[in-house]
């Protein structure tokens, strides 16, 4: 089973990196890194010879995998369908930063323009 979940994180990752082209989902990174973590303390626990618990933490591993997949087909086909609307529930930081910028560009043009307003209120020039 570790062996699978092993193939399936690398087949998941070359996707990823292959749908960079069109999107970087920070959704898709967490959901591998997280299925990363509780592989390789799955690994960990099989070697002390804990199954149980190694079983548990395959099978969250496996969950995380599954929702990375699902979400990489689901944006895949979004891509296909020339929409482009992918499922980012915190917005991308660069996307973030852009707005950010956008906003206080036009914060200092509002701003000067109100500076020589002041200018020409007062009649010098």
């Amino acid at each position: 089973m570790i062996a699978l979940l092993e193939e399936a994180l690398a087949e998941n990752e070359k996707d990823q990196l292959a749908a960079a082209d069109y999107h970087q989902s920070e959704l898709v990174d967490t959901a591998q890194q997280n299925a990363t973590l509780a592989l390789r303390e799955a690994i960990r626990r099989l070697a002390q010879e804990d199954f149980e618990v190694a079983e548990r933490l395959s099978a969250v591993a496996w969950f995380y995998a599954n929702f990375a997949r699902g979400i990489l087909d689901a944006e895949y086909t979004e891509h296909q369908l020339g929409e482009d609307v992918f499922l980012d529930f915190v917005p991308p930081r660069q996307t973030v930063k852009d707005r950010f910028g956008n906003l206080m560009a036009e914060l200092k043009s509002l701003l000067q323009d109100k500076f020589d307003g002041l200018d020409t209120a007062s009649g010098v020039q």
